[in-house]
């Protein structure tokens, strides 16, 4: 009778097999990651420009005052937001008897941008207009809103429907969210 050998561990075909599936489920979580990652930026973007609408909107119901190195006058007119789609920041004003002061400077999150195809603008009579500007602003003490198309305190405001704004995904157009801002009841909403 021969002695038996026994062996213990693994053949070299069960370590390839297990590798190469250790590397597939690698590379599918990693890819997972890498879209949950953008989504999460898109999400973080949109919900900077929702809160800087309604941080102009709370000023303007709360009456904050806007403060001046040179004015005695503190006294809000209006609040207002600013977007441009060249830039990757937006801006908040607040304007009083004296001129406009600067509120707060909000920027989008990394590799995320206002989409290129502009801003779209739908007035009361449901017209829609795109436009490479949007100045959102809220009159105190009720809030009212109107838009311009253009930017500055000079420029004429109207009423409007809806306001979309979307933000993207750079360089990557398919991956959007929209931001809208219901000009009759006030909604601020993706």
């Amino acid at each position: 009778m021969k002695p038996t050998k026994e062996t213990k561990g693994f053949t070299l075909i069960e370590i390839i097999v297990a590798t190469f599936i250790l590397i597939i489920l690698t590379t599918v979580s990693l890819a997972n990651f890498r879209t949950g990652e953008k989504n999460r930026r898109l999400g973080l973007s949109s919900e900077g420009v929702i809160s800087s609408i309604r941080l102009a909107q709370n000023y303007a119901l709360s009456g904050k005052q806007v403060y001046q190195s040179d004015c005695a006058d503190t006294a809000p007119i209006a609040y207002r937001v600013e977007f441009s789609n060249s830039a990757g920041s937006y801006l908040v004003y607040g304007d009083n008897s004296c001129g406009t002061v600067l509120v707060e400077t909000y920027n989008l999150v990394q590799q995320t941008v206002f989409n290129s195809t502009s801003f779209y603008v739908t007035d009361l009579n449901g017209n829609v207009t795109t436009v490479n500007n949007v100045n959102l602003k809220f009159t105190p003490p009720f809030g009212f809103m109107s838009a311009a198309t253009s930017g500055g305190s000079t420029a004429t405001f109207s009423k409007f429907r809806n306001i979309a704004i979307t933000v993207q995904q750079e360089g990557d157009a398919s991956k959007t969210r929209t931001v809208n801002i219901d000009g009759v009841s006030g909604r601020i909403g993706e």
